[in-house]
């Protein structure tokens, strides 16, 4: 080597080194701003998700602050008495001389105070001709001298006066003209059948929402928006004051909201941190109002009182550390999200769900706690790929999880298990009733139309719900048991169903009667029962129904709703279908022989409805016994005509056209279609027990019970009455026009020998006032 040539080679060294002593600082540096950056963010995404959470949780509350009002109104609304002050065409009786409706009517009112205390500035009720009748403000009612002549240019009156009964119009808040305080108003119309009536209206204190905003967190601020003028209405720290130059009582400021949408990710605004959530308003609400949810945002002098000697020595220490963490963790995170993510949605995938639920049910099981397990299954989902594509059906599985939000808390979960299966986490669980209400709360959601492309598409689901630790203590087990829930809920259209042992197929107990039931038809341990129909008008018996009995030779008496239900989910239930069938078929024999025309009813499945072989099954049978088709009445219920309209229409009109009569029972409880109801061969409705036990108690009761009977009179059904179990039921029925009632006033289901004695002693008028037969 030269001697020239040596510098050449010493600078290059030199600046070699100062090139990795260089690239080492940039390296560190990097290390360093990656390393602030990463916590930072963490830190904003925890911020973004708590306020996100918050925004989401008080915008449902204050929602369901405005339905609450809705229906605390229409339920006032009801009250017969604001009905009833009326004597003629817009004119008010006994105002002034305290009228008993009147009274009644003030009295309302009153209670309607006492349900808000101070939070109720006013409610009155107004005359079409815009003049108050009542009123009571802050409590105390008005003197007649201080009613107002003339509302009618408020802003709730013409529209209220508009809207048809049954809705509420909840306008823009205004200041009170009588208590100059900024109120809310909600009001609903009254009118009677002859079109007299006026407008119920009640005025809350804008500043009630303020408690709805409260939180827990000292930090958090939640406001109410206006998304017009960007004017904050109420604030979640102290009083605020509505006026036309409404500003705000902070150093937040918002220009007009119009472009946000139903939701708007989180953003700095004056150095804080916020999230906006549009509030969700029923029909008839004129607010369109934003809920803000604000905290200081992220502090940046994330380094502070750190020297730069300790830092330079602790980066060096780290940098190999740091340089491999950083792509070991990322590495680690793209296979945490493969794993615990679903790849469609971005949903918690099955592996995440088993593991929080496995951690939450071992929390439970320690603190005494409980969650719930939502198992959803969207129904007819293979039309929407069949029709649509699986373009957008996948589009559609995308949009599940956004358009759950509304029904969840923040602390909940929503996964995906596979095709058109999610699961909803629900943690602390008071009880099922509060399941059940988010779960119905999801499928009313889930009804609202997706919009996938320039298509609009509805889309049913069916939810079970398991309850841990009660329902299982096991993630499997509970999953295992939320869908038995689903499934029943699918398969009778139930919508929800709450999982209960007695769903469960796979019950050992179950299973053992399954096998037990099939030796009891083939050595006749079944036998069958018989209860009369009685006609009320006319004071004759009509016919009977046969009830199936099981006298086991070791359980002994094993109640027909534990093995009728475990027949109809398997093949047992053709068997026992034919075997009742039969029964009942004979014992009309033998009372034709015996003189006495007796008509038999017997109850038939979904099953049977579906079997292509039943019409041949029902009058072969017939014929063997000899018994005419007139004497023989089908019952099925509501459910099974609807799980198959047009194949169960079918078969009902053969059976119907060689004389059988159809009759549907249990009517009321079921989901069956007035427009289909008049298409289907029926010669008899069946009132479920359940409304007539309520006659004479339950005004609504009455009312269904009215609604059934007019339905069958105007179809030319005959309607019957189940569960009659005293005399005045008998006659109450009776007036209301009701043809024929079955119950233990007259006789409980009796062994066809004591039925036979019975009907020898009444035959064929059978008084009313009959004792029953205990």
């Amino acid at each position: 080597m030269s001697h020239d040539a040596a510098p050449v080679t010493s600078r290059r060294t030199r600046r070699l080194g100062r090139g990795v002593l260089l690239a080492a600082v940039v390296l560190l540096a990097w290390s360093f701003v990656a390393t602030v950056v990463q916590t930072r963010d963490r830190q904003r995404s925890a911020l973004d998700t708590r306020l996100q959470a918050v925004a989401v949780d008080r915008a449902r509350t204050v929602a369901e602050r405005f339905d609450r009002d809705r229906v605390q109104l229409l339920l006032m609304a009801r009250d017969p008495s604001f009905v009833d002050i009326y004597d003629g065409a817009g004119r008010v009786a006994g105002v002034a001389n305290g009228s008993r409706a009147v009274t009644e009517a003030r009295a309302a009112l009153r209670y309607l105070s006492t349900i808000y205390g101070k939070a109720l500035n006013e409610v009155c009720f107004i005359d079409t001709s815009g003049a108050e009748t009542i009123r009571i403000t802050e409590g105390r009612e008005a003197l007649p001298a201080q009613l107002s002549t003339d509302e009618s240019d408020q802003p709730f009156f013409a529209a209220a006066l508009a809207r048809p009964v049954g809705s509420v119009v909840q306008p823009a808040p205004y200041r009170s003209p009588d208590t100059g305080e900024w109120v809310l108003a909600t009001a609903t119309p009254v009118r009677r059948p002859d079109g007299q009536g006026g407008v119920l209206h009640a005025e809350l204190q804008v500043e009630y929402l303020r408690s709805a905003l409260a939180d827990d967190e000292s930090d958090v601020t939640v406001q109410i928006v206006d998304r017009a003028t960007g004017a904050v209405l109420v604030d979640s720290r102290y009083p605020q004051v509505i006026s036309p130059e409404l500003g705000t009582p902070d150093d937040l400021s918002y220009a007009p909201l119009a472009g946000i949408g139903d939701t708007a990710g989180a953003r700095d605004v004056d150095g804080s941190r916020v999230v906006f959530r549009r509030l969700a308003l029923s029909e008839g609400n004129a607010n369109d109002w934003i809920v803000v949810a604000s905290a200081p945002r992220v502090a940046r002098g994330l380094t502070a009182g750190l020297s730069w000697h300790a830092f330079a020595l602790a980066a060096a220490a780290l940098l190999l550390l740091a340089l491999g963490g950083l792509v070991f963790r990322n590495h680690q995170q793209r296979l945490h999200r493969a794993a615990t993510s679903d790849g469609l949605t971005g949903l918690a995938n099955r592996n995440l769900l088993l593991e929080v639920v496995s951690e939450q049910l071992a929390t439970a099981g320690r603190d005494g706690g409980s969650l719930a397990l939502l198992l959803l299954d969207l129904d007819r989902f293979k039309e929407v790929n069949d029709t649509l594509g699986h373009q957008w059906g996948d589009e559609l599985l995308r949009l599940i999880g956004p358009r759950l939000a509304p029904a969840i808390r923040g602390t909940d979960m929503v996964a995906r298990l596979g095709g058109d299966e999610f699961v909803v986490l629900l943690r602390n669980v008071d009880d099922e009733d509060t399941a059940r209400r988010v779960a119905e709360r999801i499928v009313g959601l889930l009804e609202k139309p997706f919009q996938l492309g320039t298509l609009s598409c509805g889309i049913e689901a069916s939810i079970g719900i398991a309850i841990g630790p009660r329902d299982g203590a096991d993630v499997h087990v509970l999953m295992q048991h939320a869908d038995v829930a689903m499934y029943v809920a699918k398969q009778n259209r139930f919508g929800v169903t709450v999982y209960e042992p007695s769903l469960d197929g796979h019950n050992p107990r179950r299973l053992s009667l399954l096998g037990e039931l099939r030796v009891a038809i083939e050595e006749h341990q079944l036998v069958l029962h018989y209860q009369p129909k009685v006609g009320l008008a006319e004071s004759s018996r009509r016919s009977v129904e046969a009830l199936v009995r099981w006298h086991h030779p070791d359980r002994g008496m094993v109640p027909p709703d534990e093995f009728i239900p475990l027949a109809e989910h398997t093949a047992l239930i053709q068997p026992l279908t034919t075997y009742v069938l039969d029964e009942a078929l004979a014992q009309c024999r033998r009372w034709l022989d015996a003189g006495m025309d007796i008509a038999v009813a017997v109850n038939v499945s979904a099953r049977s409805l579906h079997d292509p072989s039943f019409f041949d099954l029902v009058t072969g049978l017939l014929a063997r016994h000899g018994v005419a088709p007139e004497l023989l009445e089908i019952e099925i219920t509501e459910s099974a005509i609807m799980a198959d309209p047009k194949g169960a229409r079918d078969l009902l009109a053969r059976l119907h056209d060689v004389g059988i009569r159809i009759s549907i029972d249990d009517f009321g409880t079921g989901y069956s279609s007035l427009a289909y109801l008049k298409t289907l061969p029926v010669d008899s409705l069946k009132i479920d027990r359940s409304f007539v036990r309520g006659l004479g108690a339950d005004h609504s009761d009455e009312v269904i019970v009215q609604s059934v009977i007019d339905l069958g009179r105007n179809l030319g059904l005959s309607v019957v009455a189940e569960g009659v179990e005293d005399r005045d039921t008998a006659r109450r029925l009776t007036d209301l026009g009701c043809t024929t009632g079955q119950g233990w006033y007259w006789s409980r289901a009796v062994p066809a020998e004591e039925l036979t004695g019975w009907l020898a002693e009444r035959p064929p008028s059978v008084p009313v006032g009959a004792p029953p037969v205990k």
